[in-house]
Parts: structure tokens; C-alpha cells; sequence
């Protein structure tokens, strides 16, 4: 199986936590990376000593994904939040926009591959959600 990695941050209420994403045919991946004393990183809102040393490794099955939403972070479109059909959700940072455009290049073609899934991708999110209609 052919796997696709980008390196990333996901933003949770405690903080960024940087890794790689991993996107497969049945599921997307994050495994965290640990910081190695004395290493430098000047990614999005992280700084050295902001970095803790956690070890997170998580999966989402493409099944129970709803909406991806690409998002600014920061001021800076580089993000995106998967909302899952159970009503949670994750928010997470790329380094840069082109990385943010492949990974979804990426799982375009994987979503094109698998015509089962309903998976909707919305990259422009203030038109989405100002056209959004809510229950009375």
C-alpha cells in the first residue's frame, strides 16, 4: 500500500503537538515525534521550548469522516478540521500551504477511488458557513 506522509501539527486545548500524517486508502494516521534535546523548530506556534515531549499516535477510518474544512491558522490558510459523523473533530496545522494543497491533492484521489465514501472537502469555509442553513 502506498503511503503518503506530511509532517504537521495538531492543535489541541493543551498545545501543539508535532508529527507526521500519514493518509492510507482506509484511514489517516498521527503519530507524534519526539523532540531531541538541543533541536530546533520554528513551525507555525511552536517554539523550542514550548514543545512538550508527547507521544500521541492516533487513526481515523476515512468511513467516519463527515467534512474536512480548510481553515487559517495563525492568519495563515494552512490548516484544516476533519469533522467525524460522531460530533468531534480535529484541527490540524501543515507547515506551509503547498503541503496543506498536496495532502488534499492527495486525498482527493483516494476519495475518487473509493465512490462509497461521502467524505466532503470545503476549501472556501466562510462561503460554507455563511451559506449553511440551521434547524428552527
Amino acid at each position: 500500500s502506498n503511503i503518503r506522509k506530511y509532517d504537521v501539527e495538531v492543535i489541541t486545548i493543551r498545545g501543539a503537538i508535532f508529527g507526521r500524517l500519514m493518509i492510507t486508502k482506509r484511514q489517516v494516521m498521527f503519530s507524534s515525534t519526539q523532540r531531541k534535546y538541543g533541536v530546533k523548530f520554528n513551525y507555525g506556534s511552536v517554539t523550542q521550548n514550548q514543545l512538550n515531549d508527547v507521544t500521541m499516535f492516533k487513526y481515523w477510518n476515512l468511513e467516519e469522516m463527515e467534512e474536512i474544512v480548510v481553515k487559517r491558522y495563525n492568519l495563515v490558510r494552512q490548516a484544516l478540521e476533519i469533522y467525524f459523523k460522531v460530533s468531534s473533530s480535529v484541527l490540524i496545522s501543515f507547515y506551509a500551504k503547498r503541503l496543506l494543497k498536496v495532502f488534499l491533492a492527495d486525498l482527493r484521489q483516494i476519495l475518487d477511488s473509493r465512490p462509497e465514501l461521502s467524505v466532503k472537502i470545503v476549501t472556501n469555509s466562510e462561503k460554507h458557513f455563511s451559506e449553511m442553513k440551521f434547524a428552527e
